[in-house]
């Protein structure tokens, strides 16, 4: 039986989800295993249920524990309390699957432009004073006020760029099932507090276990239309994307000969690593799944995802 690696150090950098990372186009590629197991099993899937949490309680509930007044409002499948044109705080809470909330006060906005120099130029706020325990504790304050437990993700904390950064960027990464996830809470910290924040509020929900392929039946999917990509999820340590177009040409270019073999390259990948996770998946309805899926990697470290549930259990019917 295999079952998602636990989160920790290395996990950290995966979470075969990978779903909003960047992929870069890879050209054409093809796959082989070397030294896969053919072995099959099973894994645990979860998803969101929003139904308790996508309400208006939930948005009355978000704007008294950010202290915003006000009645909600209700349009087009979002709830909200406060001001609406950016001149207060304000919270919101959707329909979507996840339950989405946020989160802003433009009252403690560093960048706010309230008073303008005589030349109409707005000043530069000062070096923010929070540091990383601050910051990290700002979220995790804020997190169980809404009676989400900081302790089911990982929290980091954005370094500092020149050191005069007006404000603190923290995330916040949901780990299911032992994985880390790339659902991701997330919050400017200021030195007067909280200035925006946002998050999901769904409870998570166990859906079973669902049989998994083989890491090596796993590689073959990457080059079948129904699952594969060729544009990797994550690069190799220090590697930069490959360039796919050509450069333009110092001269003009001089076509073929006649009969000549028309250029159409292909890179071959092979690879070396398996791991098995979960990757958030979007159904058409809308509600959200963490699925098992499989990170493969190449010797370099370059990664890529592929969802590791058997056909039998997947609904190929168009939608």
């Amino acid at each position: 039986m295999q079952e998602p690696a636990p989160a920790g150090p290395d996990s950290a950098r995966s979470s075969a989800a990978y779903d909003s990372a960047w992929s870069p186009f890879f050209g054409r590629t093809t796959f082989r295993a070397q030294g896969l197991s053919t072995q099959g099993g099973t894994a645990p899937a979860y998803a969101f249920d929003a139904r308790p949490a996508a309400t208006a309680d939930t948005a009355a509930r978000v704007a008294q524990a950010f202290g915003v007044a006000g009645e909600v409002q209700e349009r087009d499948g979002t709830w909200s309390v406060g001001a609406t044109d950016g001149t207060g705080p304000q919270v919101y809470v959707t329909s979507d699957g996840g339950a989405s909330f946020g989160y802003s006060n433009s009252a403690l906005d560093p960048w706010s432009c309230a008073k303008q120099a005589a030349d109409g130029s707005c000043p530069t706020p000062p070096a923010t004073s929070v540091d990383d325990a601050t910051a990290a504790a700002a979220l995790g304050d804020a997190m169980r006020s809404l009676g989400v437990d900081p302790a089911q993700f990982e929290v980091t904390v954005a370094p500092l760029g020149d050191g005069n950064d007006a404000a603190r960027w923290v995330t916040a990464r949901r780990v299911v099932g032992g994985t880390l996830t790339n659902d991701t809470w997330g919050a400017t910290v200021a030195d007067a507090g909280i200035v925006w924040m946002n998050g999901t509020l769904a409870p998570v929900v166990d859906l079973g276990s669902y049989d998994v392929v083989s890491p090596d039946e796993a590689v073959r999917r990457l080059g079948d239309p129904r699952f594969g990509q060729s544009s990797p999820v994550a690069l190799a340590a220090g590697a930069e994307p490959r360039e796919v177009l050509p450069a333009a040409p110092a001269s003009v270019p001089t076509p073929p000969s006649a009969a000549d073999r028309i250029a159409w390259p292909v890179t071959e990948v092979t690879i070396t690593g398996a791991r098995l996770a979960l990757t958030q998946h979007w159904t058409t309805s809308g509600a959200v799944l963490f699925v098992p899926a499989y990170e493969l990697t190449d010797a370099d470290g370059t990664t890529w995802s592929v969802i590791a549930v058997t056909d039998d259990a997947l609904d190929f019917a168009p939608r």
